[in-house]
Order: structure tokens, then C-alpha cells, then sequence
């Protein structure tokens, strides 16, 4: 007899607050369960936003870690939540004694400053059918001056760094990647809210970026 998997199409909050975990049944009435992250996905939640486009790097141009002029900075209006996801800085050239990438989470909207943005081109769903939809987060990138309003409350989430360049003028390539499932320390930010991105070395680098984040309304999880 073929097994016929009997799937949820949503994920409703229940009333406690706490998600449906999306439980289910096949025929032969074993237990089914759905990794998180996928019924998310499957549900429309995960944006993504990647800065740098197919072969060209973009420069970041802080020379070092400036808390008061990030890199990138997704702005989380009031009414909404987000989790991370993904979080990942892939560094092309290199030429500092130190080169670093720090994540921060505030619990207020830093605000535009002199940034670019709001970015809207290289930003959308991971499901396919929703895949025009940016979500209500805004992304500001390249602090030029200093944020609008200091962060409330940063909490330094994580923290990589490059300590050295090759003695013979070789380029240092590497990867500084953050993952739901293999890293705990994820921030919970409801909004509004920011999260903040700073990259920055002796001189200054160029690399690309990868975003992924859950959006939720606030209310919906009794916030």
C-alpha cells in the first residue's frame, strides 16, 4: 500500500501564543513532524536580502568597527517580529592587520541616518510563488555619518575576525556564516527594532552578504 503524507498548509499560533508545530498523520498513522525553519518557509515567513550581485563584490568601506556606522542595517518597524536565520559575510579581497564582522541587535530603529536605502533590488521571499514580496523590514545600507539614535540595549551577538594577511601579499578569502541550526545565540527582535551588521578592517574590504530572516506579526506570538 503506497503511504499518503497528509500535509498542514499553515501554521496557525495557538492559543497560548506558542506556534503549531505542525504535526502530522500518514496512513499508517505514524508521526510526521516538520523542521521550523521549512514551515516557516513553507509558509511564506523567510526573506532573504544579498548585497553584491553574481561576480561584483561591493566595498565596505569602514576601515574599522564603528558601532554609530554599519555596514547594513534591517530596520524592524513596529507591529513586527523577526528571527535570523542566515547570516553571512563572504570576504573576497583583504588587505588589514585586522579584519572584522560584527552582528548587534537593538531594541529601538537606529534609523537612516546617512545611509543608502531603503534597498529594494536583490531582496524578496524563499517561496517561489511569493517571491516579489519583500516583507515590512526595511534595509539600509552604508552609514556615510552616524545612525539617527543610538541603539537601546545592543546586545554583540557575534563577532568574527581575520587577525592577519599573508606575509607574501597572497588575498585572504574566508567565510563568516551564522546558521538557525547549528548556532543558538540567534536574537529574538520585535520590533521596533534593528539589526545591525558591521564590517571593517585596516583597509577596507570587498565581499558580498547573505540575509535571511523570519517575519512575524508581533500580536500573532503575544508580543
Amino acid at each position: 500500500m503506497t503511504a499518503t503524507i497528509v500535509r498542514k498548509n499553515n501554521s496557525p499560533v495557538l492559543s497560548d501564543g506558542s506556534l503549531d508545530q505542525g504535526l502530522v498523520l500518514d496512513s499508517y498513522g505514524a508521526l510526521i513532524t516538520k523542521n521550523e525553519v521549512e514551515k516557516w518557509k513553507m509558509d511564506g515567513r523567510l526573506y532573504f536580502y544579498n548585497r553584491g550581485n553574481t561576480t561584483t563584490a561591493v566595498t565596505f568601506t569602514n576601515t574599522a568597527i564603528l558601532y554609530t556606522r554599519p555596514s547594513q542595517v534591517i530596520r524592524v518597524p513596529t507591529g513586527k517580529t523577526i528571527i535570523p536565520v542566515r547570516l553571512g559575510v563572504y570576504v573576497e579581497t583583504a588587505a588589514g592587520v585586522i579584519n572584522e564582522g560584527v552582528w548587534i541587535a537593538c531594541n529601538n530603529d537606529v534609523g537612516a541616518g546617512t545611509a543608502t536605502g531603503p534597498v529594494i533590488t536583490t531582496r524578496g521571499n524563499l517561496r517561489g510563488d511569493k517571491a516579489s514580496e519583500q516583507g515590512a523590514c526595511l534595509i539600509y545600507i552604508t552609514y556615510t555619518g552616524d545612525i539617527t539614535t543610538t541603539g537601546t540595549n545592543p546586545v554583540e551577538f557575534a563577532r568574527f575576525t581575520q587577525p592577519y594577511v599573508s606575509a607574501i601579499g597572497s588575498v585572504v578569502k574566508d567565510t563568516w556564516e551564522l546558521d538557525i541550526a547549528t548556532f543558538s545565540g540567534m536574537p529574538i527582535l520585535v520590533g521596533p527594532a534593528s539589526l545591525i551588521l558591521i564590517v571593517g578592517g585596516g583597509t577596507a574590504l570587498t565581499g558580498f552578504t547573505t540575509t535571511v530572516w523570519a517575519e512575524f506579526n508581533s500580536a500573532d506570538l503575544g508580543f
